[in-house]
């Protein structure tokens, strides 16, 4: 990244733009240039002007060697970041492991209830730079009725660069559904990286769920939501969400 100073009292750095992938091969994350440049003014302020004081205000802007990336993420990313993603067997998904066992990111994927596939009932029209599937699956409990997915809008994904080609994905959360029908403890589960991620969080946020419940009540239930899409192949459909 090229760093200067103008004259104005603003300080310039301009570089290419990276983001972070995971590499569904390797289950490691990977740094990849997106092929566009990215631009960061910061005002400084006359006494902000020496060497000394433009250090330290660039340790405000980048993560430093003493700081690490979980603590500063959202929570959904800490399983993640704080330890490697594991496997089962070969060709399994890759899986993000809590600590917790007792939390919403320990959900068994054999102990779900699927709901079926929603129909695609979108407009094909040779345009669209994605196509999307979402499926929910909840833990069943001993005399309690399932959850129902109510309303559940898709990720308006907002990749759009030309040097990092991404193909088929499945994106995974475990979550709990909450006696209000909606989600919380959202924890990432499968990830794709890329703000990929991040922009499906924000819209699991916003579905709602007719609650499961027990003896008349609404009661808290564990899920697992996965969303798999395709990109560039506007006239294709994702394989069935297992």
């Amino acid at each position: 990244m090229d760093v200067s100073e103008a004259h104005s009292g603003e300080l310039v750095m301009a570089g290419d733009r990276y983001c972070v992938e995971f590499d569904t091969e390797t289950g490691e994350f990977l740094n990849v240039r997106t092929g566009d440049r990215v631009e960061i003014a910061v005002s400084l302020a006359p006494n902000q002007t020496s060497l000394e004081t433009t250090l330290s205000v660039l340790q405000k802007v980048f993560i430093t060697s003493h700081e690490k990336l979980e603590t500063l993420a959202p929570p959904y990313w800490a399983n993640c970041l704080s330890q490697k993603v594991s496997r089962p067997t070969k060709g399994a998904p890759w899986e993000c492991e809590g600590d917790d066992k007792t939390k919403a990111a320990q959900v068994s994927v054999k102990d779900l209830a699927w709901e079926a596939i929603p129909p695609d009932n979108t407009l094909h029209n040779g345009t669209r730079l994605y196509l999307i599937e979402h499926r929910v699956g909840y833990v069943r409990q001993p005399g309690a009725s399932l959850p129902a997915l109510e309303f559940a809008p898709d990720p308006i994904f907002t990749w759009a660069q030309e040097r990092a080609k991404l193909g088929q994905l499945t994106l995974a959360f475990n979550a709990v559904v909450g006696e209000d029908g909606r989600l919380s403890d959202i924890a990432i589960v499968t990830p794709v990286g890329m703000g990929l991620d991040d922009d499906a969080v924000q819209t699991l946020k916003n579905w709602r769920f007719t609650p499961g419940r027990r003896d008349g009540k609404p009661v808290p239930v564990q899920a697992q939501a996965r969303i798999q899409f395709l990109l560039s192949q506007p006239n294709a459909r994702p394989s069935p969400l297992r």
